[in-house]
Order: structure tokens, then C-alpha cells, then sequence
């Protein structure tokens, strides 16, 4: 692996999975969420510690850190909305196009963000650092 792009990843992966989970935290401690509904943002926790974990393991075992970036990589690639299930996992950067009403857009998120809901029922977990976007 490239150095310089190793050291992006250790920077966006430490950074994004600390700012996600730090938000996470302030998120829970500002709203009310019932004891049925902690299992989510144990989930998204659990994924932006892994994160970090991530890139750490990326400087002691690069081999290992590189599958294990590989698989926090992979759970960051789809972004799912549906009336059904939405689903969304940044950490780091973001960097996408997308169509929105009738014009395309380039959007660029810093940071970090989580959200998941079922059937349409509002996100259950959802917190968020920076995001900057663009349309064309």
C-alpha cells in the first residue's frame, strides 16, 4: 500500500470513527431513547469503534489493518433509502453525486454520520459532523 494513502486512511479512519462516536454519544445524551431501541445505536457505536480500530491496526499490522480497513471500507459503500429501510455509515469523507429533483449534485461530508430506520419510522440512530454540498 501506498504510504501517503495509508496515512489518509489512518487520519480519515481514526478521525471519522472518533467524531462518530463522539457525536453518537452527545446525540444519546440530548434525546430520549427507549431500552428497545438501544440495540441501533449500539450497531452504529460498535462500527465507529471498529473504525478506529481500523486505522490503528493499519500502523502496528499493516497486512491485518489493511483487510480490516478493507471491511470498515465496505460497510461505508452503500447508502440505502427506501420507505423500507435507510441505512447510512460515513466516516471520514464523504464524497458523492446523487440526483436531487431535477438537478445533479456533488456533495462532500467531513466527519462522520450514521442512520438507520425501519418502515419509515424516522431514524432511530442519525448523527452528524460536518457536511458541505455542492449542486451543479
Amino acid at each position: 500500500m501506498n504510504r501517503w494513502i495509508k496515512y489518509l486512511l489512518i487520519v480519515l479512519e481514526v478521525g471519522g470513527g472518533f467524531a462518530g462516536f463522539s457525536v453518537l454519544i452527545v446525540s444519546l445524551m440530548n434525546t430520549g431513547i427507549t431500552a428497545s431501541s438501544w440495540i441501533f445505536p449500539i450497531i452504529s457505536g460498535a462500527m465507529f469503534l471498529f473504525g478506529i480500530v481500523a486505522g490503528l491496526a493499519l500502523i502496528e499490522r499493516p497486512r491485518f489493518g489493511a483487510v480490516m480497513s478493507a471491511v470498515y471500507q465496505a460497510f461505508q459503500i452503500p447508502i440505502l433509502s427506501s420507505p423500507l429501510l435507510t441505512y447510512t455509515l460515513v466516516s471520514g469523507l464523504q464524497i458523492g453525486i446523487g440526483w436531487f429533483k431535477v438537478r445533479l449534485a456533488l456533495f462532500f461530508q467531513f466527519g462522520a454520520r450514521s442512520t438507520l430506520s425501519f418502515l419509515n419510522s424516522g431514524p432511530v440512530v442519525r448523527s452528524s459532523y460536518l457536511g458541505i454540498t455542492t449542486r451543479g
